[in-house]
């Protein structure tokens, strides 16, 4: 859907819209003009990211743009139903129920549907639809199974062929709140998708069988969705920037649970990497150039010196600052000051060495800053005095980590 949508087309009917908005002033500070020029700056340039790189969108919204679902449900309100409503034919026939792109309406006959079809993907050249219909008295949209029975309809859950139910196992290292907060969730869906006792019970049942396959106990799960009845409470205003921001593990909760009651900490769990992550690869895999937040070790091809650093910008791009660095002709002092600080092309000047950028190797990923830099540091320190180009220690490391960090050096690494 949002490939198709023209850009201009919808920043066209958002200015009207804005124009229009008697109330504007009630709602923001901005005036009309500036919140227009924010919204032609969030899609001016369509650019996105992926594992080879940033691209440029060449037509359409990008997907996950913050006014892609804005500028969609404009064109097709303005272009699309308008016209809808204002034909003399289908519009006095014409109900549907509309999220985004997806609808559900109710038609007279198979034939009547497929003439209204056919007129809707005249309508708007850059968007063509599709559709499902009713098969065997079921239809399926919005996450709803819709059912037609003798006294009307009746819904439930919805699960796609395709559905694994594995849900967060009992045994995963996280804490009892996000488990529980799983079961009640589904639990929660059921009551609000099924229409009636019977189709609740089946579904609750359905849930209990799942759960329990994913390693809970089954008297727990069974108060949960039968017994717990939970009002809604408030939620605890949490002030993160002064939180205990610590991975969550079963054997520290009471640690934990010391340390918010003894010092008035609130512990903030975050999500940590996990056996999973080292183990499987997840999509596909990445080219070494255009790998990110990585320590990196580049050689002399003359000499046995290596430079360690960090980046949080693709390995190819780094490597080509380094190379540029040491084609200029800058003085040796320029490159040794704090804010040059490239140990390698300083090598390259002092000595005139080639250096082995096609040799690169990846030492370690991190995709925090601070963590970055503690590695770095460790690196550098691991590296001989004689065969490192590094001209500063990074990050200080302190020597009561040695013998942990080195145990095969004796003495003082550096």
């Amino acid at each position: 859907m949002y490939p198709s949508v023209l850009v201009d087309e919808g920043l066209e009917l958002l200015h009207t819209k804005i124009q229009q908005d008697t109330e504007l002033q009630n709602k923001t500070d901005l005036t009309k003009d500036e919140i227009f020029r924010l919204a032609k700056l969030c899609t001016e340039n369509p650019y996105f990211e992926c594992e080879l790189g940033f691209f440029k969108q060449k037509g359409g919204t990008p997907m996950g743009g913050p006014l892609s679902r804005c500028l969609a449900d404009l064109i097709i309100e303005n272009k699309i139903e308008k016209q809808i409503s204002e034909h003399p034919i289908w519009g006095p026939k014409w109900d549907w129920v509309r999220l985004i792109d997806d609808t559900l309406s109710v038609w007279e006959s198979k034939d009547t549907f497929l003439d209204f079809f056919d007129f809707l993907n005249t309508l708007h050249p850059g968007i063509q639809w599709t559709n499902e219909t009713e098969e065997e008295g079921k239809i399926a949209i919005f996450d709803v199974l819709i059912t037609r029975t003798e006294a009307g309809y009746s819904t439930t859950v919805h699960r796609k062929k395709s559905a694994s139910d594995r849900d967060i196992h009992y045994t995963s290292a996280q804490p009892w709140k996000e488990k529980a907060s799983a079961i009640r969730t589904l639990k929660n869906r059921a009551i609000k998708y099924c229409s009636n006792e019977q189709l609740l019970a089946e579904e609750l049942t359905y849930l209990l069988e799942v759960f329990t396959q994913n390693g809970y106990p089954e008297k727990t799960v069974w108060n949960i969705l039968y017994q717990e009845t939970r009002n809604e409470t408030p939620k605890e205003n949490v002030d993160y920037a002064n939180a205990l921001h610590i991975p969550f593990h079963p054997r520290a909760q009471k640690l934990y649970k010391i340390l918010q009651e003894e010092f008035g900490l609130t512990v903030v769990y975050k999500k940590t990497q996990t056996l999973g992550d080292i183990l499987l690869g997840k999509g596909r895999s990445i080219e070494k150039n255009m790998r990110k937040n990585v320590i990196y070790s580049i050689p002399c091809k003359d000499c046995p010196k290596k430079y360690i650093g960090q980046t949080s910008v693709t390995i190819k791009k780094r490597c080509n600052e380094h190379a540029n660095w040491c084609k200029k002709k800058h003085k040796r002092k320029i490159l040794k000051s704090t804010k040059k600080n490239d140990g390698i092309a300083f090598h390259h000047h002092q000595t005139g060495h080639n250096i082995d950028f096609e040799g690169t190797t990846i030492l370690a990923e991190e995709k925090s800053y601070w963590r970055r830099l503690i590695i770095e540091g460790i690196e550098i320190k691991k590296l001989d005095p004689a065969h490192r180009a590094n001209m500063q220690l990074g990050y200080e490391i302190d020597a009561r980590w040695d013998p942990v960090l080195y145990p095969k050096k004796t003495g003082t690494p550096g």
